[in-house]
């Protein structure tokens, strides 16, 4: 009797993990949701690039930005693809690039602009104050017996030469706005080799974001620091065809290493250096669609 009992009951169990096993692969075949098949991705992101009315408008809020008869301001694409140079009338044929070398100033105004289309994602956009904070050689800055920052020595690449020939046409070199190597590369203000002024930046540099998507840069050059940074974050919120720096996720800052990364400086410029009309400059045919 005891015998037929547990016979009984081990045939039971086995019923029970048959209908458990059979359950099971029922709910992983259709996904878990009993519909038959899983729901489909959301599809892509709508691809977003700069227009030549975007170019237009991004260049005529940098020009009325600041009362200046200097400026020289470019707007690259993502790829750093020229796209617009604009001199004003008294620009200076040469500004101090990195290292304290005297450079093109229609190259320096590029090579900014590259450096906020290059660095940026569409989570983090950094300007070339940002990349400058994180490419001394401590990081935090001033900070005696701090390791070197993560993009230590980064001025010294992406100057237009070809690595390899395979990515020749994936990603074209950035040369100078005549199209030769090497380029300017990424610009930073750094005063010297040894990084012996761990403060000194240009800040002349912006990404560009339309729709919340980084699509270029932008890069002001041929006035004071404090200036060109002003004008070129005017001109990359300008906000006409979703054209504005989008918001930071939390924390809402831009956090490396645990440290929050300024992209740029808070100070406004005066009320004398803010012009009334659109100043007397022209756009470089020249420049446009190089690399």
């Amino acid at each position: 009797m005891s015998q037929f009992y547990r016979w009984n009951r081990t045939i039971a169990r086995v019923r029970s993990l048959g209908m458990a096993l059979s359950l099971c692969a029922a709910l992983f075949g259709c996904g878990g949701n009993g519909t038959g098949s899983s729901a489909p991705p959301p599809p892509p992101p709508a691809p977003q690039v700069l227009t030549q009315a975007d170019v237009t408008a991004v260049v005529q809020a940098a020009a009325v930005a600041a009362q200046s008869d200097t400026m020289v301001i470019a707007v690259v694409d993502r790829m750093g693809n020229i796209l617009a140079v604009y001199k004003q009338t008294s620009a200076s044929a040469t500004a101090p690039g990195n290292f304290g070398n005297m450079v093109p100033t229609d190259d320096l105004a590029v090579a900014l602009a590259r450096t906020g289309a290059f660095f940026s994602n569409d989570q983090a956009p950094l300007s070339s104050r940002t990349v400058r904070y994180i490419s001394g050689v401590h990081f935090p800055p001033g900070v005696a017996n701090a390791p070197n920052a993560a993009l230590y020595g980064i001025e010294n690449t992406n100057r237009g030469c070809t690595l390899a020939a395979s990515l020749a046409t994936t990603v074209p070199p950035a040369t100078t706005i005549a199209g030769t190597s090497p380029g300017l590369a990424i610009v930073t203000g750094k005063a010297d080799t040894m990084d012996s002024q761990p403060f000194a930046v240009n800040p002349g540099g912006a990404p560009i974001f339309k729709n919340g998507i980084v699509v270029g840069g932008v890069g002001v050059a041929g006035v004071s620091y404090d200036v060109a940074e002003y004008v070129a974050f005017t001109a990359m919120n300008v906000g006409t065809d979703g054209i504005a720096l989008p918001a930071l996720p939390a924390p809402g800052e831009v956090v490396i290493d645990g440290i929050a990364i300024r992209i740029r400086e808070g100070r406004k410029i005066r009320q004398d250096q803010c012009p009334n009309a659109l100043l007397a400059g022209h756009l470089d045919a020249a420049a446009t669609g190089h690399r």
